[in-house]
Formats: structure tokens, sequence, C-alpha cells
């Protein structure tokens, strides 16, 4: 048998996303597709046991480099409780980049901002990370539809 996760625990992902700081943001970051076939830096296996984005990073991730990139910082998150699954739903706005040259891109994370104030990348905790694999385009916007019912779901 499994072990028992109380619902309270469950909570520390909604509680983060749910943005309680006064200074506080979500950031949405890009990873680019590794150049070499062999590389498994953004498996799900290596990826899941980052406890920052340094330790992401160091694990071989390469942010994205593409003209027009930037993190996208968001300060407003939806939550919802569903005591009856159990459960906990974060929702937050579609994030939106404006590329101008073609990059390889595999992957979208979203960490939470302790301080927008003072930024460091030692103190952004991951939430949430999901496949994105895409070839910028070099003009128009590129888009991470959320999806309705919610990005992340803790249950």
């Amino acid at each position: 048998m499994p072990a028992l996760i109380f619902n309270i625990a469950k909570g520390k992902f909604a509680y983060y996303a749910s943005l309680p700081a006064a200074n506080d943001a979500l950031a949405w970051i890009l990873f680019q597709r590794p150049t070499d076939p062999t590389n498994t830096c953004l498996s799900d296996a290596v990826i899941m046991d980052a406890p920052d984005l340094p330790t992401t990073i160091a694990a071989g991730a390469v942010e994205a480099t593409f003209t027009g990139y930037a993190r996208v910082l968001q300060t407003a998150a939806t939550i919802t409780t569903d005591n009856n699954d159990n459960s906990t739903t974060v929702d937050v706005a579609d994030v939106v980049w404006s590329p101008r040259s073609a990059q390889a891109i595999q992957r979208i994370g979203c960490y939470y901002v302790p301080d927008t104030t003072a930024p460091s990348d030692a103190a952004l905790i991951p939430l949430f990370t999901d496949d994105f694999v895409l070839t910028t385009p070099t003009s128009g916007t590129t888009t991470y539809v959320v999806n309705a019912a919610g990005w992340g779901k803790a249950q």
C-alpha cells in the first residue's frame, strides 16, 4: 500500500501558486532542445528531482536564448480547492513570447519567485513543467495555452 499524503501537504503546491507574498510572481521559463540526441537532461526522471533552477541548469538544461525571449512573470493565479475530489487546481493566463529568431524549444517550466524586488535563480522553486516542443517563429508570437481546467492539480 502506498503512503498516504495528507490533504494539507498537497496545499504546498497551491500555496506557492497562490502567490502569498507581497512581491512574488510565477516565472515561466523555456528550455532549448539539446543538440546532442543522447542528452536526457530534460527527461521527467531528471527534471522532477531538481529543487531549484540552478540544479535544473546543472543537470544540463539550457534556458532559451532566442531574440525576443525573456522570462514571463505573472502576478495573478486562480486557485480552486475541491474537497470532494481531494484536489487543488491552479489556473493562470496563457503565456506569450514574441520571438525574433528561430530556436528549437523542448520544455516549459513554471517557478515560484519569492521576491521580485531581488530575484535570484537559486530562490526559484519549481512548480510545474511540461513538454513544449516547437521551433520558434521569426515573427509573431509563441503562446503556451494554459488548459481551461488549470495547469496544475495537486491530488
